[in-house]
């Protein structure tokens, strides 16, 4: 999928326009594109609280300059609205909060904040365009040469299973966290493996150690075979 600017950006340019002037008690950020889109249209947080989903969204934020002052524990929506509720101070009711996503997200984030009292201003930042998979791909794929498909997302993972449905028998599905791996149910992919920690780096990691055991057995039986009696 690609990464593209929203149909219409005009709520986008309004909302940046009061986050300029400071109405916006914080600003929530979910992806690193949320971040792209923002810096690539100019926007300074100033003295506006950011809040990142996880470490590296706050990483993406702060090369931007920005300082972060929330990042929860459990890098998914539901950890991020968690961490919003544990806030001691901060985070009164009525507090005008920006909340830039995709086009495609869901309203968990949204939702939460509301249900705290929070006033969340959503905005598309992005949008995800289908783009047509690689032909070199799809024909890996039905040779069974590839041996697992990483979801970091409910719009890659319904995307997956869209083009590529049915997957190859014994082909490991990895979801970047529970959101992502939901989704890739729903949009019936057999998961193998949920990273506990989501990010990139962890979900690689997880699936590396789903498939550590099977590269061991491969590794064990090609050396029996190859032993001289």
């Amino acid at each position: 999928m690609e990464v593209v600017p929203p149909a219409d950006d005009e709520p986008l340019r309004e909302a940046l326009s009061d986050l300029d002037g400071g109405r916006f008690g914080w600003l929530v950020l979910t992806s690193v594109n949320a971040v792209a889109a923002l810096t690539d249209r100019g926007a300074e947080p100033g003295a506006t609280r950011v809040a990142a989903v996880g470490e590296e969204t706050a990483r993406a934020a702060r090369r931007a300059g920005w300082d972060v002052a929330l990042v929860p524990d459990r890098h998914d929506a539901t950890g991020l609205v968690a961490a919003f509720a544990a806030l001691p101070t901060g985070a009164a009711a009525g507090t005008p909060v920006l909340l830039p996503l995709s086009a495609r997200a869901a309203d968990t984030v949204a939702d939460g904040l509301v249900n705290l009292g929070l006033a969340p201003v959503r905005v598309d930042a992005y949008d995800l365009a289908d783009v047509d998979p690689d032909p070199v791909v799809v024909a890996a794929l039905a040779r069974g040469e590839v041996d697992a498909v990483l979801v970091t997302s409910g719009s890659i993972a319904r995307r997956v299973a869209a083009v590529f449905a049915p997957l190859p028998a014994g082909l490991a599905v990895a979801c970047i966290g529970e959101p992502s791996a939901r989704a890739a149910r729903e949009a019936g992919l057999a998961v193998a493996v949920v990273a506990t920690r989501a990010t990139g780096a962890g979900t690689v990691a997880a699936l590396a150690a789903h498939l550590a055991p099977l590269a061991t057995s491969i590794t064990t039986t090609h050396d029996h075979r190859e032993r001289p009696t």
